[in-house]
């Protein structure tokens, strides 16, 4: 009877009443001019690829965790149609140094020197290129023969004057289909003998700086140079690379790798903006460029 009674008295007993939920703030309230600050959809507007886990940052790799330069696939920097018509372009350039003894050796042999190692380097790159670049068979030996011409022309004598004619009536004869004589390949490419590093720089100041930053300026300015940008990007990410090799000057200085591999994978992002007609990417690319330039320059020219 008692076990029964408390039953009753237990089930007829009120529930307890729910705990209340704790005081919370008011959900924020956000204007149209905050919301202009945030992207609708984020992924949708970075720029590149996206970061590899654990991979090195510049910072990392100038202190010291990447000190060794890392070569890159030429086939993966410079198309051989690029390759092609950067000897072309430049045989045009030489061929303009040599139209007169008094000119030349007023001060364009140094525009000729100039012609000369980057036709040397870009042969040097193409005996190398992994794909079917135009004279691959023989760009080894002409390697040789254009760098040997670069130093034979670096003068304002009457005698540098004829070596550098030479050279422009031998490049004017391979590009109509002819083959020019060449001394015997050299086994192995020391790349310091190809250009000096003024040269090389020389030809990338000219691509950043008088081409590349007014070509993707703006969507009009870059479909109308967009295959001309593609081609100096590549050409900068060649150079970016071919002054990291071996004998290079400063080719095992660590901060000095740091600042050209930056300069070589923006190039690479230039390109291939370029080449996609990307003006928002090639814009964003270009700054990289630029900013690499400025800040080595920065440490190496004081």
């Amino acid at each position: 009877m008692r076990v029964s009674t408390l039953l009753l008295l237990l089930i007829a007993a009120p529930a307890p009443a729910p705990a209340a939920e704790a005081p919370r703030a008011r959900p924020p309230e956000f204007t149209a001019e905050d919301r202009a600050a945030f992207f609708d959809d984020a992924l949708a507007t970075l720029v590149g690829p996206r970061p590899q886990a654990g991979a090195a940052t510049p910072t990392e790799e100038r202190s010291g965790s990447a000190a060794t330069a890392s070569t890159a696939a030429w086939s993966d920097l410079v198309a051989p149609d690029v390759l092609e018509t950067e000897v072309k372009r430049q045989a045009s350039a030489l061929a303009k140094t040599t139209r007169s003894a008094s000119a030349y050796k007023a001060g364009g042999f140094r525009d000729a020197t100039d012609a000369l190692g980057v036709i040397a380097t870009l042969f040097a790159v193409t005996a190398e290129h992994s794909g079917q670049p135009r004279w691959r068979d023989e760009a080894a030996a002409l390697r040789g023969l254009f760098a040997a011409g670069m130093t034979e022309a670096d003068a304002a004598t009457d005698a540098a004057y004829a070596a550098a004619a030479d050279r422009s009536a031998d490049l004017q004869d391979l590009v109509r289909g002819g083959r020019p004589a060449t001394p015997e390949a050299e086994p192995t490419v020391d790349w310091s003998q190809l250009a000096s590093r003024s040269t090389l720089m020389r030809r990338m100041e000219a691509a950043e700086g008088e081409r590349l930053r007014g070509w993707v300026a703006s969507e009009r300015a870059l479909a109308r140079n967009a295959e001309d940008a593609r081609h100096e990007a590549q050409v900068l990410a060649l150079l970016a690379e071919a002054i990291l090799r071996p004998e290079a000057d400063d080719h095992d200085d660590p901060d000095y790798q740091a600042y050209a591999r930056r300069l070589r994978v923006a190039a690479g992002q230039l390109a291939a903006a370029a080449e996609a007609e990307d003006q928002p990417a090639a814009a964003a690319a270009m700054t990289e460029v630029s900013r690499s330039c400025v800040d080595c320059h920065a440490d190496y020219r004081g």
